[in-house]
């Protein structure tokens, strides 16, 4: 329901949004796309009270793999920023998407907070559009409401559109392939820190990562949905770079920059380098990006319709990447709160936060995943051996210990405990793969 209503909300606040023409039923894609896709390479730029997006580049890419049948449906997934085309001679609304990205997370830490201004790298995939048009980028505040950061016209001419790519030599390996990349969700596989001489671990790593991905619910039951493709992409060095290692700080030179101690966090591992990433990733169809490094340190991260990120060989590398996936895929929200985090008030106390599985129980007769707890269930749900497995409102989530509250008291989301997905992400990461894939 929060979803559908924040979806309701940008529609009648965008352009064109009034006119019968901005349907989704009525968009259909042969009408206004080429079959290949638009690259937009942008920047969020401000600090924690200031944001504004800014383009930085357009690249034509061959593929285009996302769904062509639910071309605005992506506005309903969610996300803390959300973006739009619309037609420019007609207003039609013809593409949207939800995302998440490193700057929204940075805006909250204590550099944002005493005024430091950054500028951090994102992109956009949308389909190659056959006219000009206005893509508008908004965002929700702290606050919860919804602020506009950038609107631009994209004219499609040729000579403001590049098509070169720096890594011309690099080759996608099909992994899995169960049919046509615009019906199926596409993974893609790839890694930072493996050296040519490592390359075949890489590829060895990429089979362990499959696997793994896919002995999970509901990816093992929704297997003959995805696509997966692998990259080589060879560093210089080998592993990644760690700030504060304990016994010698470690700068590697790598293909994709991949850093623990992202946002001073040393667990956090990310990288910064998404036009670089997405150079990469341009040279097979993806919907969704796995990144795996080469180190058995653990720690990753994973942010909405960007990437999942973790490490190939630490002993809890099957429960990261899922719990990554959970971010990447879905927008799922983190539900533990004991483990140190940068943020500061990432989840301001009186919003309900976007996300499908955390609450911050506001309307406790209207809670999002009502249809999955039982009559009689109490709300909240006491912390109790008896309610383990129940759906319920479990209080602690989202890097709080009060005020926000979790489905279930354990689930992949919360702890490393457990591979598996609670009930509530499990149905949210289903309608993500439906997306894709239906």
């Amino acid at each position: 329901m929060a979803c559908l209503t924040f979806l309701l909300f940008v529609l009648a606040a965008l352009p064109g949004a009034g006119s019968p023409a901005a349907s989704a039923e009525t968009v259909r894609f042969n009408d206004w796309f080429l079959d290949k896709a638009l690259r937009i390479d942008i920047h969020h730029v401000g600090s924690f009270d200031f944001e504004r997006a800014c383009i930085d580049e357009l690249k034509e890419e061959k593929f285009f793999s996302g769904p062509k049948a639910r071309l605005t449906q992506g506005l309903e997934m969610g996300g803390h920023y959300l973006f739009t085309l619309h037609d420019k001679a007609s207003g039609t609304l013809i593409y949207g998407n939800g995302y998440s990205g490193l700057f929204n997370e940075w805006r909250t830490i204590a550099e944002a907070r005493a005024g430091v201004w950054r500028a951090i790298e994102h992109t956009l995939i949308v389909p190659w559009p056959k006219k000009a048009v206005i893509l508008t980028i908004s965002k929700r505040t702290h606050e919860g409401t919804l602020v506009e950061i950038l609107e631009q016209e994209i004219a499609m001419e040729k000579r403001f559109i590049g098509g070169d790519n720096p890594y011309p030599g690099l080759k996608s390996k099909p992994v899995m392939a169960n049919g046509k990349p615009g019906d199926k969700v596409d993974l893609l596989i790839v890694g930072d820190g493996y050296t040519r001489k490592e390359m075949s671990k890489f590829d060895r790593d990429v089979k362990k990562t499959f696997q793994a991905i896919f002995e999970i619910e509901p990816f093992k039951s929704r297997r003959r949905d995805f696509n997966v493709w692998s990259i080589q992409s060879p560093s210089i060095d080998s592993s990644v770079d760690q700030p504060r290692k304990p016994s010698k700080v470690a700068w590697k030179n790598t293909a994709l920059g991949v850093s623990f101690n992202t946002f001073d966090l040393p667990r956090y591992a990310l990288t910064t380098r998404i036009h670089t990433l997405f150079d990469i990733a341009a040279h097979a169809p993806h919907d969704v990006i796995v990144l795996i490094f080469n180190d058995p340190r653990s720690g990753g991260g994973g942010i909405q319709n960007l990437y999942a990120v973790c490490s190939a060989d630490s002993t809890v590398s099957i429960q990261v990447l899922i719990h990554e996936l959970g971010h990447a895929l879905t927008g799922l929200a983190d539900e533990y709160y004991t483990s140190s985090v940068s943020y500061i008030d990432y989840y301001p106390e009186g919003v309900e936060p976007p996300d499908p599985n955390i609450t911050a129980l506001l309307d406790p007769s209207n809670i999002k995943w009502k249809h999955l707890i039982e009559e009689g269930t109490p709300i909240p749900t006491p912390k109790s051996p008896k309610y383990r497995g129940v759906v319920g409102c479990f209080e602690g989530a989202g890097y709080k210990a009060k005020g926000l509250y979790r489905p279930c008291l354990d689930c992949v989301m919360f702890s490393l405990r457990t591979s598996d997905f609670c009930p509530v992400c499990l149905e949210a990461v289903e309608k993500s793969i439906d997306y894709y894939a239906r």
